[in-house]
């Protein structure tokens, strides 16, 4: 999955540190130190804005390392980033110690995790089922706990400083040893944790576990507070040591299950609802959650035993029957599937959306006339109903059958009982498929329009349709929408990054010049507005602007090695442009000490050396590991051929460039000229004369070649 990220930061995009790692670290953009006093809170900047995918969020998480060594956490942990946010990503921090502590600009302040989830559709109901646990919470479990937790201060206060022994469920028809100090510990604890005072609180329980070990509630108590500090290593541990001094308590077995799947330790979680099912075997959402956690581990069969557990009862809904379909469909079972999903119809025979669903589990089968059956006869018996038009409109689109889907598109765009997320999630479908949108661009364009005319001011609708043309290949419309767009929409960041990638990719340096200006401007850290103005400048021969530009790109590449060696290399490409061959070698070498084996560098490298007929056989031997890595590649053929001519090996040059020859396509014309001056070395001047008339047809600034054809003879 790819994410549009604008970077106005000096510092690099974030990234996974490993290969199994979920988050990707976040980077303070202060301009500068800011302090945090004990207790206080302040939102941090990053300079990043975001695009992400429909049915995608980023969660803002906190790093162990600043929770753990300093007390600093992410307040609202964790964040969420929708996916229509457009906003700078700010990072909430506060200051849990007791000192004082100073973030510098760069540092990692929290992590990100971008995360799937499903958009839920609430169905209002006179009442709703009754179960066992009632009203207590579920997966949240704090508020149960603060339940218990607060029924133990009352106990506390009312019990003052007597002997009086306290019972847990795990001491029941025991008798504990009395400890005034526990006690007296322990409601301090609690009542500093309701007036706000966590740290406080968290020392307090620290002694309560140093007078007492076996006592659950203080381990309870920390996995919470730690919990919410991003601590995630401790609360795991207090809360499994809870879990672990009364295995039969229900809510302890609960609680750790729960924070165990929060932090991904799911095979950990598994253990403990477990027990929190022994505990408790008529508990329906346990159920629920264990089918979750083997169907997310692909062990469909187990998912599907638990979820007829539930079943047995009398307790499954409609959302764990399509629970359990969907772990069947994963296990490759259609047949059970389509049988189960028929009950469901059964149960509500009047929501098309479960007969899709059979149609759909049907077509993956094979089975498409049963498929399609299902789909004619919902059309047919409500053929007006939105809802009915979107689901069959998706089928078709599923099945690539797009000659009826027109009609549908219009109807779901222009319906106000469609959410706009449908819509958008519609569009994004039908533009991901190329060969519909190359064969429908005009129609779909049309649908699009109806769209935008509902969303006037929705920056990601706005894009769609450019995007679209791009997709379908007619650029020229695409650049006159973003240029439109771009005269109302502001600051319309995305919209002039599209349009400095189109610009150069037509080569209208002039038009990309003065874009980028504007936007590298507005843009100081967008190492893309700095390239491009950059490359822009230098075909206009404005190499001081393009060397300025190029000196602020490679400080904002800042560790990022990838952009540093592109960078490097198109400073290489300048300076040789400029004539400073030295200082344009020495780009070069810079950047293949940073990667080596860069085609790109090599190749360029490779053929400045022969142009300037310098250490021809370093060329040579750069040019053959280009070759090796990407030998179908016109343009390194082109050098390979180009350095084989300067060593004299004219044959050899030939029939490289004969690779490209043999082939039918239009040719670059620095292609034809080179190819003019390899078959004149063989004493073939009309073939030559050929070729450099054909490259000055295509590019008019190469003039020189006229003296080469009249020296060729004017064949």
């Amino acid at each position: 999955m790819k994410i549009r990220i604008v970077n106005k930061s000096p510092h690099p995009l974030p990234a996974y540190e490993t290969e199994h790692s979920a988050g990707m670290d976040l980077r303070a953009f202060t301009g500068g130190p800011v302090t945090l006093k004990p207790l206080e809170r302040k939102l941090i900047p990053t300079g990043l804005f975001m695009e992400l995918p429909v049915g995608f969020e980023a969660q803002v998480r906190p790093r162990s390392g600043l929770a753990v060594k300093h007390g600093i956490t992410v307040l609202n942990s964790p964040g969420t980033i929708d996916a229509d946010y457009r906003g700078e990503v700010g990072v909430i921090l506060i200051n849990l110690s007791d000192s004082e502590f100073t973030v510098n600009d760069g540092d990692r302040i929290a992590q990100m995790i971008i995360s799937h989830h499903e958009k839920a559709e609430l169905k209002e109901a006179e009442e709703i089922s009754i179960t066992n646990r009632g009203a207590g919470g579920f997966g949240h479990f704090r508020e149960k706990m603060r339940r218990i937790a607060l029924l133990f201060l009352i106990v506390f206060t009312a019990a003052g400083c007597t002997r009086k022994a306290v019972m847990s469920t795990a001491d029941t028809g025991k008798t504990i040893k009395a400890d005034g100090r526990y006690d007296y510990l322990l409601t301090e604890a609690l009542r500093q944790k309701y007036v706000g005072d966590v740290g406080e609180a968290a020392r307090l329980l620290e002694k309560c576990i140093e007078t007492d070990k076996t006592r659950s509630v203080p381990y309870f108590e920390l996995a919470q507070i730690y919990s919410a500090a991003g601590l995630s290593d401790k609360s795991m541990n207090y809360a499994s040591t809870a879990a672990r001094l009364e295995p039969g308590n229900y809510w302890y077995q609960l609680a750790a299950g729960s924070l165990f799947t929060q932090y991904e330790q799911k095979d950990s979680a598994l253990i403990y609802f477990t027990r929190a099912l022994r505990a408790d075997s008529r508990a329906v959402e346990v159920n629920t959650i264990l089918a979750g956690l083997y169907a997310e581990k692909g062990e469909a069969e187990k998912a599907d035993s638990l979820l007829r557990v539930i079943g047995a009862e009398g307790e499954m809904g409609d959302d764990m029957f399509l629970m359990m379909i969907s772990g069947l469909i994963m296990n490759g079972d259609l047949d059970e599937a389509a049988r189960r999903t028929q009950k469901l119809i059964e149960r509500e025979p009047s929501e098309i959306r479960y007969k899709a669903l059979l149609a759909d589990i049907y077509l993956e089968d094979g089975k498409q006339e049963k498929s399609d059956s299902i789909y004619k006869d919902i059309i047919a018996k409500d053929p007006e109903n939105i809802e009915t038009q979107l689901l069959y409109m998706m089928n078709l689109v599923y099945k690539k059958e797009y000659s009826g889907i027109e009609s549908f598109l219009k109807n779901v765009f222009e319906s106000e009982l469609v959410e706009r997320q449908r819509k958008v999630a519609v569009a994004g479908r039908l533009l991901s498929d190329t060969a519909y949108v190359k064969e429908n661009s005009s129609s779909l364009a049309e649908s699009l329009i109806i769209l935008e005319g509902q969303y006037r001011d929705d920056e990601e609708i706005l894009s769609m349709r450019p995007s679209m043309y791009e997709t379908a290949g007619r650029e020229d419309e695409a650049i006159a929408r973003y240029e439109e767009l771009l005269k109302t929409v502001k600051p319309g960041f995305y919209f002039s990054e599209r349009l400095i990638l189109l610009y150069a990719g037509k080569r209208e340096y002039r038009k990309l010049y003065d874009l980028a200006t504007v936007y590298s401007r507005e843009n100081n850290r967008s190492i893309l507005g700095k390239v491009y103005y950059a490359i822009a400048a230098m075909e206009l021969k404005e190499y001081e602007v393009a060397d300025s530009e190029l000196k602020k790109a490679l400080i904002l590449a800042g560790n990022n090695d990838e952009l540093k060696v592109q960078v490097l290399t198109i400073m290489g490409d300048l300076k040789y442009r400029m004539k400073d061959f030295d200082a344009a070698y020495a780009f070069y070498e810079e950047a293949l000490q940073i990667s080596p084996d860069e085609t790109m560098v090599l190749n360029n490298y490779a053929y400045f050396l022969a142009e300037g007929d310098r250490d021809l056989k370093k060329a040579l031997k750069m040019a053959e590991r280009v070759m090796q890595k990407e030998g179908d590649n016109e343009t390194y053929i082109d050098t390979y051929a180009w350095v084989l001519y300067k060593l004299g090996r004219h044959r050899d040059a030939h029939k490289a460039m004969m690779r490209i020859f043999d082939k039918e396509g239009e040719r670059d014309p620095e292609i034809l000229e080179h190819m003019g001056y390899i078959v004149k070395a063989l004493d073939r001047c009309h073939e030559a004369v050929a070729f450099w008339r054909s490259a000055l047809e295509k590019d008019g600034a190469k003039t020189y070649l006229e003296e080469e054809i009249s020296k060729c003879g004017n064949y």
